[in-house]
């Protein structure tokens, strides 16, 4: 059985069109795909597909051959989820990412400090529930859940 870390394929690719146009259509195509892209000066990274090991991609190189067109050369790899793509939030979503943890946690903090407290009330203030018998037990689920009649005893 193949290690699924350890077979890595190269795939290779050529295109007629030179480098420049080439990631101007891979961008173009991969949108309306819904493919993720990332691109560097002449390497991108095409994710494929996700799954719980990480997101599979795509890492390829584009460089120019003797006609003026593009080859491409690249493995298929697995992304662990812990290299994140280099996404940078703004100003707003720091902002409001901080607000949201200001306003959630004491709302969950004091939601769970009110019910602890009703919690108690109940348990102190309610009486001990009367137990039921089995002969109760049966008697109640042969009436009401069978439609049964209780015969009288003999």
């Amino acid at each position: 059985m193949k290690s699924k870390g350890t077979d890595r394929k190269t795939f290779s690719f050529h295109s007629t069109y030179s480098p420049c146009d080439f990631v101007a259509k891979l961008e173009k195509e991969a949108v309306n795909s819904n493919l993720k892209i990332e691109q560097n000066d002449a390497d991108f990274k095409l994710q494929l597909d996700s799954n719980h090991r990480g997101r599979i991609v795509y890492k390829a190189t584009v460089t120019v051959d003797a006609r003026g067109g593009s080859c491409i050369s690249g493995e298929i790899t697995t992304a662990p989820w812990s290299e994140k793509p280099n996404e940078k939030k703004g100003i707003i979503d720091k902002i409001l990412s901080i607000i949201s943890y200001i306003v959630v946690i004491p709302f969950v903090l004091i939601f769970l400090l009110g019910y602890g407290i009703y919690m108690l009330f109940v348990r102190l203030f309610r009486g001990k529930s009367i137990e039921v018998t089995t002969e109760e037990k049966l008697c109640d689920f042969m009436v009401n859940k069978m439609y049964c009649r209780q015969m009288p005893f003999v």
